[in-house]
């Protein structure tokens, strides 16, 4: 009969080990998940915020024994727009290429923003918006074949974009003109492209 109290006592001091031992374990995971739902939270509602007012928001996120703090900056939607008309001598380049580019630094791929093709007149408009977190560099790229012979793939000339025509929100608010351009000139930059084809 000891022996069967015995093992009673110690069965019942064994669980309560084990659960003194488990509710510190079960309260850790529990606010492992209320963190990770109140930082997701958290962001969520900074991104909305960063959406409708442009800003950036603090959160400050507790952990067990430290304050750390995390800086949820808010993408910006930023656009621009550029038309120009293009000629090859006194013919308009009729059919070609055309590409607006947000041209990002770093190991940030460009965005392309909108592409198009110029018209019987040579003419061209185009326009469009990205969300970045800093400003835009918009660029725009021209792949013509103009005075270029029998050479292989295109000629590629890019014009930079000046700041003061990148626009707050997804509509530029105005366009900018690179006016008429004989593509028969040889610009210092020009590249050659074999993946643009019109």
């Amino acid at each position: 009969m000891a022996s069967i109290v015995d093992d009673d006592r110690l069965f019942l001091f064994l669980a309560v080990v084990a659960f003194c031992n488990l509710v510190p374990l079960v309260a850790f995971f529990a606010y492992l998940i209320a963190s990770s739902f109140v930082i997701v939270a958290t962001a969520l509602l900074a991104e909305v915020l960063s959406l409708i007012f442009g800003l950036a928001v603090f959160v400050p996120i507790f952990t067990f024994s430290t304050l750390s703090a995390f800086v949820i900056t808010g993408m910006i939607i930023l656009s621009a727009a550029v038309k120009g008309v293009l000629m090859c001598g006194d013919k308009p380049l009729v059919n070609t290429k055309v590409k607006l580019w947000d041209n990002d630094a770093g190991p940030d791929l460009d965005d392309l923003l909108e592409e198009g093709h110029t018209d019987g007149q040579g003419q061209f408009h185009l326009s469009g918006h990205t969300s970045e977190l800093t400003t835009i560099d918009p660029i725009l790229k021209i792949y013509h074949d103009c005075d270029d012979g029998i050479m292989p793939c295109q000629r590629k000339v890019s014009f930079i974009i000046p700041d003061s025509y990148v626009s707050s929100g997804a509509t530029p608010s105005k366009v900018f003109d690179i006016g008429t351009v004989n593509m028969q000139i040889i610009f210092k930059s020009e590249e050659r492209d074999c993946l643009n084809r019109a």
